[in-house]
């Protein structure tokens, strides 16, 4: 009987029978109620129990009883759930009303739940015969007035038995047992299976990267000696465009960081323009006395307008070191140079060089990102590029991604992350071709470099029965679902799948309209299946 420990020695084969119908959901308890509402069978009342589960928009009741019989009295056991937390009813009122072919209704109220979640009415038949059986849950201002399929009141104990033998010989699918209290402890949650529509996708990787423009690396234009401001930049340090991140003063200037070398530079400059100047003066004069030919002219000209250009290049790299001059943070004068401008407003994702380091020309010295939008780049095979042709038309909806780490799909919505282009042009070394998608970084969640698994639709929608991703279990490499048959019983079912969108996949095979999956707590009813124990507390039968 449901509720009965199995006894070893004497009790051998009752403790056999009890056990396997336990797990196979065959009849349900009745008589006392344990601290846990279960029914303790009685050994002097072989009256079957039975069982009935119904789900309504606010509860879930699961309630076991004894067979109606007579004269005799038959206590229930109504588990009620709120959904939809599927949480212990902890208040509330339960009324059984049980309405016989004729004469007037007698009813039983259970004005709170003995325990959390179970309430136990009682009630006792005085005439046989067809009846309507209803129960009706009264909680937190809402009423649920549940009436039960047609019921029988049998004349005596005997019929009662026959008519339970008759209904169990149909049952034949193996099933689970999950207590109500083993799932109040839990999260748990199921839910029916419906017809949904399945957008197909195919599946490719990508990484998120700077968006064009949200990056930006200063290079050394010459080699120096890199001078850094008080405080010095580091890692994660907010900048704004044309912040300035350090000077860089040219081998040209002496050890001190002054200027000597480019001012003698500028002179010599000066004084080669002076004498082009003078050597021009005294050709032209002599070319009009017929004492030189033109061309010596022209040759003079030419020099004087290359002295000039190298004059004026001395004169600019010397105003662009003076600039620099003084630029140096709390309180430090600059050693002065060439200014080292942020080119975009961002955080310092790199600082390569420290105060006084000699660096080398081209050698890279400040990373700055802006990443409050991030590029995601999606490699295509060759092979799935014709099924992505309905990308090609569509902006919203039509791609998904996750991000290890991250909860939850960002959904190409046009809001959240949108479509930039799919590439035209196939990599010769990797046979894929990319589709990029600007994706909003606003919260600074995501990081340059992650890794994301990409959805991307990939044909027409279909429509069929199907079940959440979540409730989909990895059973020796098939895929499963726990379906909740009664209260307490589960059977498991193995699938076959068809396509599937970021939160629901399509049957094909293993399951019928309208039978409730395990969604949350699939795991749980799924370790209670390898324990191959019957709970300690179980029901009678």
């Amino acid at each position: 009987m449901r509720g009965t420990t199995c006894v070893w020695f004497f009790a051998a084969v009752l403790a056999f029978v009890g056990c396997h119908g336990h797990e196979h959901g065959q009849g349900h308890g009745h008589g006392e109620a344990d601290d846990h509402g279960h029914g303790h069978g009685a050994e002097d009342d072989p009256r079957p129990g039975l069982s009935v589960t119904r789900w309504t928009a606010a509860n879930e009741l699961f309630m076991e009883y004894a067979a109606f019989v007579v004269g005799q009295s038959s206590k229930f056991a109504a588990h009620v759930s709120m959904l939809p937390s599927f949480d212990a009813a902890k208040a509330g009122r339960v009324t059984v009303r049980l309405s016989p072919g004729s004469g007037a209704a007698i009813e039983s109220v259970a004005d709170a739940p003995s325990s959390p979640g179970i309430f136990r009415p009682a009630l006792t038949p005085t005439a046989a015969g067809p009846c309507r059986l209803t129960v009706i849950i009264e909680r937190d201002g809402k009423r649920d007035e549940i009436a039960i399929e047609d019921c029988v009141v049998h004349p005596d104990v005997t019929a009662a038995v026959k008519a339970e033998e008759a209904a169990a010989d149909a049952a034949s699918e193996p099933t689970i047992s999950y207590l109500k209290e083993q799932a109040w402890k839990t999260v748990f949650s199921n839910e029916p299976v419906v017809s949904r529509r399945i957008q197909p996708t195919r599946t490719v990787f990508g990484r998120l990267r700077p968006a064009a423009g949200g990056e930006g690396r200063l290079i050394a234009g010459v080699s120096g000696r890199l001078g850094l401001p008080t405080p010095p930049p580091t890692l994660g340090q907010r900048v704004s465009r044309g912040q300035v991140l350090g000077t860089l003063s040219p081998r040209l200037a002496d050890a001190a960081g002054g200027s000597p070398a480019l001012e003698a530079e500028v002179a010599a400059a000066g004084a080669e323009v002076r004498a082009a100047a003078a050597q021009v003066e005294r050709l032209e004069r002599l070319h009009a006395e017929k004492s030189v030919a033109e061309r010596q002219v022209d040759e003079a000209k030419t020099r004087l307008a290359a002295a000039r250009a190298a004059e004026a290049m001395a004169a600019g790299r010397l105003a662009q070191f003076r600039s620099g001059a003084g630029v140096g943070q709390g309180g430090r004068a600059g050693p002065g140079g060439l200014m080292l401008r942020s080119p975009i407003d961002g955080v310092l994702v790199a600082v390569e060089a420290v105060d006084g380091q000699m660096v080398a020309e081209g050698a890279s010295l400040f990373t700055v990102q802006d990443a409050r939008t991030l590029w995601l780049e999606a490699r295509v095979f060759e092979p799935d590029l014709p099924a992505l042709a309905a990308l090609e038309s569509s902006d919203a909806g039509d791609a998904w991604f996750t991000v290890e780490g991250r909860d939850g799909a960002i959904v190409v919505d046009g809001v959240s992350a949108r479509r930039i282009a799919v590439g035209s042009v196939v990599d010769e070394r990797t046979r894929t071709a990319p589709v990029l998608f600007a994706v909003d970084n606003a919260e600074g969640r995501l990081r340059v470099g992650q890794s994301a698994l990409v959805r991307i639709a990939s044909g027409p929608a279909v429509t069929g029965l199907a079940v959440p991703l979540e409730a989909i279990l990895d059973d020796g490499g098939r895929p499963v679902v726990f379906v909740h048959v009664e209260g307490e019983a589960f059977a498991r079912r193995v699938l076959t799948l068809g396509p599937r969108d970021r939160t629901h996949a399509l049957v094909t095979a293993g399951l019928t309209e309208g039978e409730r999956v395990v969604v949350r707590g699939a795991y749980e009813v799924k370790l209670a299946s390898s324990s191959g124990a019957v709970p300690a507390h179980g029901h009678a039968h």
